[in-house]
Order: C-alpha cells, then sequence, then structure tokens
C-alpha cells in the first residue's frame, strides 16, 4: 500500500466518522475513526487479496465521477457519458451533504473507489495463454487489461470481507462493528458512479442481485434487532 493509497483512506475515514457521528454531535468521533478506518482496511485488504490471485495490481483512491451520468450500469444499456471538464470529488462531498441534509440520519457512507493494472506475471501468462484461445494476437499486452469480470470479481472481494467480519462483530459482541462493515458494504454496492456496486454489475448483473439481497437482508435484520 503506497502513500496515495494511505492518504485516500485516512481522509475518507475523517470524512466517514464526521458523517456517522453527526447526528450525535460527535460523540465517540475518534472511536468511529478507529472502527471506519478497520471497515476501510478490510474492504481495501479483500480487494487486494483477490487482485493477488488474478495477479492484478489494486491500487484504491477517492472516489471522483468524472463523467455525465451518474449512474454507471447505464453506461452498460448504451446511455452516453461525457467528461467533466474536472472530476467531482464525490467521496468528500457527498458523506457529509447526505448527513447535513437527513440531520444525521442516514449519511452515504462511502467514499473510495479504486483501480486495477496488470502485473508483468498477468501480462506474460495472457500472451502466452490467451492468445493460444482466442485466436491469437501480437503485442506483450494485447491479452494483459483486466476484463470487466475481473475488476467485478476484486469488488466482490472487498464485499465480501465487510460482510464477513459483520458477521464476527456480531459474534463477539460488537455490535457497532458489525452495524458499520454493514452499512459500508450496503453503500458500495449501490451501482452508481465508480463505486464497488457498479463494477460487480458491469462484471455480472447476477453477482450483484445476490450480494445486494444477502446485504438488505442483512441491514434490515440488524435495524429489527435494534
Amino acid at each position: 500500500m503506497n502513500k496515495k493509497e494511505l492518504t485516500a483512506i485516512i481522509l475518507s475515514t475523517i470524512i466517514l466518522a464526521f458523517s456517522f457521528t453527526l447526528i450525535n454531535l460527535f460523540e465517540n468521533i475518534l472511536l468511529y475513526s478507529l472502527i471506519f478506518v478497520l471497515v476501510i482496511l478490510i474492504n481495501t485488504f479483500g480487494k487486494k487479496l483477490i487482485g493477488e490471485f488474478a495477479n492484478l495490481s489494486t491500487e484504491v483512491k477517492l472516489w471522483e465521477m468524472r463523467r455525465y451520468g451518474l449512474f454507471g450500469l447505464f453506461t452498460k444499456l448504451g446511455h452516453p457519458q461525457k467528461d467533466f471538464k474536472k472530476p467531482l470529488p464525490l467521496g468528500v462531498l457527498i458523506p457529509p451533504i447526505t448527513a447535513i441534509l437527513t440531520l444525521g440520519y442516514i449519511p452515504f457512507l462511502a467514499g473510495l473507489t479504486f483501480e486495477v493494472k496488470p502485473m508483468p506475471a498477468y501480462s506474460a501468462r495472457g500472451r502466452e495463454a490467451f492468445s493460444k484461445k482466442r485466436g491469437g494476437g501480437t503485442g506483450l499486452y494485447r491479452f494483459s487489461e483486466a476484463t470487466e469480470w475481473h475488476i467485478g470479481l476484486i469488488a466482490v472481494g472487498g464485499i465480501l470481507a465487510n460482510l464477513i467480519f459483520a458477521l464476527l462483530g456480531y459474534l463477539i459482541n460488537q455490535p457497532e462493528f458489525a452495524t458499520i462493515n454493514l452499512s459500508y458494504a450496503f453503500f458500495n454496492l449501490i451501482p452508481i458512479s465508480e463505486l464497488d456496486g457498479t463494477k460487480i454489475y458491469m462484471g455480472s448483473s447476477l453477482v450483484w442481485v445476490i450480494l445486494a439481497i444477502i446485504t438488505t437482508i442483512s441491514v434490515a435484520m440488524t435495524f429489527l434487532v435494534l
């Protein structure tokens, strides 16, 4: 993990903790900052673990919107998009704005996205193996780019990591930790812009539906218990 990623994680932690504790006038903000940094790291390392298996380098960054057309899934349906002159820093803007507009009741708990780059081993294997299966091709990078399926699978790794640790949180009687893991997974699954939900949907709409159902039911059960 490089300095750029650490900076993005720290900034997102501060913003999400601020947004989450707004309703209680920032009571226990240091405690929730610690929880959020753990939740974000769980999500990040879940993605990096899957990326390692796929020989893909994963780098997290602040959530930005670079194109018109808020719902990223519209791209898959043929919705035209245009570039902004400057990207909108949604990871900085959306959580506090939603917290303020809803008086702290519904903060949007998502602030990071990720990029994927092929490792040298992936490039070499791509030229060696995939060229035989798909009719050949020249050039080292012809089959080295990650597909939508690869990117979606990496995003699934982060969501599943949060769901697993949410279950662990309940088992060890840490409901706040469990709830924030669930909430983080829920909001990141929304298929807008470059969030994980868009990447998963673009890779496999079926996988996205299954994860969305599991996460939504888990969140609903949490509110019923509380």
